[in-house]
């Protein structure tokens, strides 16, 4: 516990950290913001206002260019801790202290979470600031009859559509930063962890949507699922879908970085 406070103590005053949030924020921005062609700034204006944030929101989360964007500004702050620790000779000097297992759970741990919430915040605060000046619900207003897509059908439960839709991508950008640490461990390069994250997404993605008998992780990632179980039931499998993608690369990068600090 004293080593993964010590990290996130570091973390929190590091400006690595802040600047992956606002990257998060200013692609989404970006993403919602060039929905459209604009001759003029009232004509930007108009288009929220008949849009909707939380639909803009949606399209700009349907779109692949914008995420990989937001998944590179999210590995930044972390995932290429283990490496750059590893090369200067850190690592070791940590193990005296504590221990190489703790040493490299907390470091696959801490990838995920910290990829994820970097993404989250970004993500929600670059909507929250939006929400200020325009409506979530604009003039144009569909029916939505998929899972999570209802929750838009109704302006008092758009947020909740926001918070769940951010959260199944974060979730899933989480895992993917882990197979950057995984790699990394194997090369240890700072732009190989955080170009990993992005190849090994495009290539898995690809698969499970070809492969009937795997999870579709591009569906599962944007909050689309095959299944009508609801909302709840929806939202577990999503996450334990992530989650245990998460864990399938940490125990390959456990495995890495362990031989790698026994050499």
């Amino acid at each position: 516990m004293k080593l993964t406070a010590a990290y996130i103590l570091r973390l929190l005053k590091s400006p690595a950290l802040y600047i992956g949030v606002a990257g998060c924020a200013l692609i989404a921005l970006w993403g919602i913001i060039s929905a459209g062609n604009f001759t003029s700034a009232e004509a930007f204006v108009q288009y929220i206002r008949f849009t909707g944030t939380a639909q803009l929101f949606s399209d700009m989360m349907d779109f692949g260019t914008y995420r990989k964007l937001i998944l590179i500004a999210a590995c930044m702050p972390f995932t290429a801790a283990f490496c750059t620790e590893f090369k200067s000779g850190l690592s070791k000097q940590i193990i005296l202290r504590s221990s190489q297992k703790n040493y490299i759970l907390t470091h696959a741990v801490l990838n995920f979470l910290c990829t994820f919430f970097v993404s989250f915040l970004g993500i929600v605060l670059c909507v929250l600031a939006l929400s200020l000046f325009f409506p979530l619900i604009g003039s144009l207003h569909n029916e939505y009859s998929d899972t999570f897509g209802r929750l838009l059908n109704n302006e008092n439960t758009a947020w909740l559509f926001i918070l769940l839709k951010s959260l199944f991508f974060s979730s899933s950008l989480g895992a993917w930063s882990v197979s950057g640490a995984a790699i990394s461990a194997l090369f240890p390069d700072p732009f190989i962890a955080v170009c990993t994250p992005l190849i090994m997404s495009y290539i898995i993605e690809l698969v499970t949507i070809e492969a009937d008998f795997l999870p579709d992780l591009w569906n599962l990632s944007r909050g689309y699922v095959s299944t009508a179980d609801g909302i709840f039931f929806s939202f577990l499998e999503i996450l334990l879908v992530f989650l245990v993608l998460a864990f399938l690369f940490g125990t390959v990068f456990y495995y890495i970085a362990k031989r790698r600090l026994d050499e």
